[in-house]
């Protein structure tokens, strides 16, 4: 009968039952991009050499806090290295993000211009030129409510809505269906 190994399993392919976690499924996709998707391979991307063993980078970074985090680089100019990775959510991840070469989160750049980041996001994904902002110069809804940060919410295409005008739509629809 074949030893055990330090999984205690007797195959011996199988070295430390971390198979289908996602801490080791990020390490794959980790690696897989660095040597496969040609975004990280353009901007010589790399995983640092000791990371090619699943047990060093495990050591390193551990289990996720939560389901909601995933593998982030801190620089997105960096490699995958000690010290440049983290586990981080979405929201983390969005404000570390690589814009047009820019060594600037997205999300700052969006503010320098006076738009939300779903905004920013929207016209550069389009094409649609910073300057041509109509929607910002409007200052008050057309209820007269005013476009505070607080009263604001961006939709998916980008465009800015008040929220007190929101709310009462939601609660005349309630109100209507009551009757």
């Amino acid at each position: 009968m074949p030893p055990r190994n330090q999984s205690g399993s007797r195959n011996p392919n199988h070295r430390h039952g971390m198979h289908g976690t996602k801490v080791y499924t990020a390490w794959q996709q980790m690696r897989h991009r660095c040597k496969k998707d040609p975004r990280y391979v353009a901007n010589g991307t790399k995983v640092c050499p000791e990371w090619e063993s699943f047990a060093d980078f495990y050591a390193y970074i551990g289990d996720p806090p939560s389901d909601d985090h995933s593998v982030d680089r801190i620089d997105p100019f960096g490699n995958y290295e000690p010290g440049n990775v983290r586990w981080a959510t979405r929201l983390e991840q969005s404000r570390n993000f690589r814009v047009h070469k820019e060594r600037e989160p997205h999300t700052a750049v969006a503010e320098r211009h006076g738009l939300h980041p779903q905004t920013y996001a929207y016209r550069v994904k389009n094409g649609i030129p910073l300057s041509k902002s109509t929607d910002l110069r409007k200052t008050h809804c057309v209820h007269g409510h005013e476009l505070s940060k607080d009263n604001v919410y961006v939709c998916k295409r980008g465009k800015r809505h008040c929220k007190t005008c929101r709310r009462n739509r939601a609660r005349k629809l309630r109100e209507k269906r009551r009757s």
